[in-house]
């Protein structure tokens, strides 16, 4: 992904979370029902809870990706958002072993920096 799309990525979220932040309980349930429908992909299903703050409804989605399709080719991302919505349920000790896991799997990975403060911050609180 190029800067300027994960820049545009970004935004989009940003907007995406105030709005979500500033929308009804209605509004709110209409979204979490678009997102539950059959067809879509566990993972489409993972990510757009986890963009909605919905951390205990992306839980279980993020384990069946990596259960299903251990060798998935996010995985990298899959692993460290699992890790952070375990942190955001205040799991802290599950939270650093999915930190420990994503460390050892990609000891050069795109987030190591973050998961090794997180891993320390989160051990810290089990």
């Amino acid at each position: 992904m190029t800067l300027g799309r994960l820049i545009i990525v970004m935004i989009v979220l940003g907007a995406g979370y105030w709005v979500w932040m500033n929308s009804s309980e209605e509004e709110k349930a209409v979204v979490t029902r678009a997102v539950d429908t059959p067809d879509m992909d566990p993972l489409t299903k993972a990510n757009t809870h986890f963009g909605l703050g919905q951390y205990a409804q992306a839980l279980p989605l993020y384990e069946k990706v990596l259960q299903d399709s251990p060798q998935h080719t996010d995985k990298e991302h899959i692993m460290y958002n699992l890790a952070m919505c375990y942190e955001k349920v205040r799991e802290f000790g599950k939270a650093a072993d999915h930190y420990m896991a994503y460390i050892k799997a990609y000891p050069k990975g795109k987030f190591i920096d973050e998961a090794k403060e997180k891993y320390d911050r989160n051990n810290g609180l089990r």
